[in-house]
């Protein structure tokens, strides 16, 4: 395993582990990455290689992963389309597909619900922030109309011949316990939205699979317009998103991912649902901490950080879990729990 974090429950089930660094762009380090994926592929050379969030934003660093050997997941090439927002927007909309009007420049457009500032090839909603007069634009910045309306996402299992639903979800948006930006927060199983949403994004979904190479597990972020209008796209995610575990066991995912990446046929993916609604919410340190070399962590808690480690104001603490019969229900339960854990960190035992 390779990542940023060397989280407890990470470390527990990896048989290695190497931390990553990120440059001066904020980015996974190439050289490194390629390096140390070269050395796992010597020592095991039948693992797959699997990459998550973030490295969508890396190409070239995709690339240089998949030249040293299989790179199971969707096509690089494809990926790489998705760092131009304008030409994604006009591919999209040939399609009949909609998406939220955008511009290089701020409008001078005072009226609608405002505009939000977002960078290509962002990930985890940190960099979108609302924009106004005093945003000042930096390399790769541009423009989204914001539209009132409900965040909800669609969690896919992209094939060779189309796309499967995994689940539906709608995504937190609210100030309890937030990041910052537009920092995703996490989200709650929506098998209820609406019936002609759902057909409306899947028609999307299948377009956007077949249009950019997509395979395996991936997702697409859409808001649903408060006025009841059509669901416009947002995010295109071509990798596994965060909302798999609220719909199938991490393992189980991880199972179909490369299934589909193989090309196997669609009936040997049988999903073995929860038996409840599932609902994350990801906590953010409000100001900095120290992790209690004390803590006991609640069995509903994952992405532990280690403790005696430190958690900067404005990053993430770690992911809290809930189930339950209904929206409302899960919801008051992420919200009771995170407060709890935040009590434990700010008064250990």
């Amino acid at each position: 395993m390779l990542d940023l974090f060397g989280d407890e429950d990470t470390l527990a089930c990896a048989a290695s582990w190497q931390r990553l660094e990120l440059d001066a762009r904020g980015q996974t380090d190439c050289p490194q990455v390629v390096a140390a994926v070269q050395r796992l592929r010597e020592q095991m050379p039948s693992l797959p290689v699997v990459w998550g969030g973030g490295m969508e934003a890396q190409p070239a660093l995709l690339q240089a992963l998949a030249a040293g050997g299989a790179l199971p997941g969707s096509e690089v090439a494809g990926v790489a389309r998705l760092l131009d927002p304008f030409a994604v927007a006009a591919t999209l909309r040939a399609q009949g597909i909609l998406m939220p009007q955008m511009s290089r420049d701020l409008p001078d457009d005072p009226g609608g619900a405002g505009w939000l500032s977002k960078q290509a090839g962002g990930a985890g909603g940190m960099q979108v922030r609302p924009a106004d007069r005093n945003t000042a634009p930096e390399p790769g910045t541009y423009f989204q109309r914001h539209i009132d309306g409900e965040a909800c996402s669609v969690t896919l299992l992209a094939m060779a011949d189309g796309v499967r639903v995994l689940g539906w979800n709608r995504l937190l948006r609210d100030a309890f316990m937030a990041g910052p930006g537009f920092a995703w927060q996490g989200g709650i199983a929506a098998p209820d939205l609406p019936r002609a949403a759902r057909e409306s994004i899947v028609r999307a979904a299948g377009a956007i699979a077949a249009e950019f190479g997509w395979r395996g597990l991936c997702g697409l972020d859409f808001i649903l317009p408060t006025d009841g209008g059509e669901p416009a796209v947002i995010d295109l995610n071509p990798r596994p998103t965060a909302t798999f575990v609220l719909h199938t066991a991490a393992a189980q995912a991880f199972r179909l991912h490369l299934d589909a990446c193989r090309g196997l046929a669609p009936v040997a993916m049988r999903l073995e649902s929860p038996s409840a609604r599932q609902g994350l919410r990801v906590v953010y340190a409000a100001h900095p901490l120290i992790i209690p070399n004390s803590l006991d962590w609640p069995p509903w808690i994952s992405d532990r950080p280690a403790r005696g480690s430190s958690v900067r104001a404005g990053d993430p603490v770690c992911t809290v879990h809930a189930s339950g019969s209904c929206h409302a229900e899960i919801l008051a339960s992420l919200q009771s729990r995170a407060l709890e854990l935040m009590d434990c960190l700010c008064h250990p035992p």
